[in-house]
């Protein structure tokens, strides 16, 4: 792994987690967020240009294209979010860390090892929902 848990307990107190709320996905670092953010936003491009190809009625491709403008606006003014397009809370770090070390059953058989396979820098940009998928892919790898 890319990040450690004790990488983490050792960034200064004021550092801030930033948590998806439709995922598993975390980091603590601001510029992950930066990558996250654009990545949604490319998926959203991609999306619209995939269905303007389709046959679809002009009132709809007229919603389309404004849509597609103001992605394309955005991409570098978007808030943070993970790279789905979710939004994110952000936990203090020493909140962060103390929780998890409270609650590491949470995250399944493997614990902290689970938590942290789903960090922005050690998850490989596949973006986990279940724990139970998260620890059988650790497992597997072990």
């Amino acid at each position: 792994m890319k990040v450690t848990f004790k990488d983490i307990e050792s960034l200064p107190d004021d550092t801030i987690i930033y948590h998806s709320l439709g995922s598993l996905w975390w980091t603590h670092d601001y510029n992950d967020l930066e990558k996250a953010s654009k990545s949604a936003i490319k998926h959203n491009i991609k999306w619209i240009g995939e269905k303007l190809k389709e046959e679809i009625d002009t009132e709809l491709r007229t919603k389309l294209l404004e849509t597609l403008g103001r992605l394309k606006k955005q991409f570098r003014t978007e808030k943070p979010v993970d790279p789905e397009g979710n939004m994110l809370q952000q936990i203090e770090k020493t909140n962060f860390v103390e929780h998890a070390k409270k609650s590491k059953a949470h995250f399944g058989k493997n614990e902290l090892e689970a938590l942290m396979a789903v960090h922005h820098q050690n998850c490989n940009g596949i973006i986990y929902r279940s724990w139970e998928i998260v620890n059988r892919k650790i497992d597997k790898n072990e």
